[in-house]
């Protein structure tokens, strides 16, 4: 664990521990209402695959990216999100309660079976919301919604 600085919010550090490299073996990141980022740090060699297990109690806003941002074009990654059931399912910032996994392979390798030549390191950063929101979060919206308007 460690402080963002000039932050209040806390993040979760995870180091990638393999075997991860099915949605049966995928790390589990734990979700602390006290965390509101999870920073995984990770390597992918060539056959590599890592997947990441995040279950939300309760209906969710989350965002994730990797980093940093690599200089190839295409990047030599590619990045999936799994539905509880494994099916292969569109990145969205609205996840619903349950369970998802998020995958990370080699670019050549769009079907996460390890079918890939690349070797990287990565960082993989998840930023989520967990509704109900906090109170605050609750204020800050009503705030947007009755701030300054134009007049006619």
């Amino acid at each position: 664990m460690f402080l963002i600085p000039g932050s209040p919010a806390l993040a979760q550090l995870i180091i990638d521990a393999e075997p991860n490299d099915t949605i049966a073996t995928a790390q589990v990141l734990p979700l602390f209402s006290d965390f509101l980022v999870t920073v995984v740090h990770g390597s992918i060699s060539p056959g590599d695959v890592d997947f990441f297990q995040i279950s939300f109690p309760v209906d969710a806003v989350m965002d994730f990216a990797i980093q940093p941002p690599f200089p190839e074009d295409p990047p030599p990654h590619v990045l999936g999100v799994f539905d509880s059931m494994g099916t292969q399912i569109s990145p969205s910032f609205f996840y619903p309660q349950g369970t998802y996994f998020f995958g990370l392979s080699g670019l050549a390798d769009i079907g996460f079976s390890g079918a890939h030549d690349e070797e990287f390191s990565y960082v993989l950063g998840f930023s989520y919301s967990l509704f109900p929101a906090p109170p605050g979060f609750l204020l800050f919206g009503l705030a947007a919604l009755c701030g300054p308007r134009r007049r006619r």
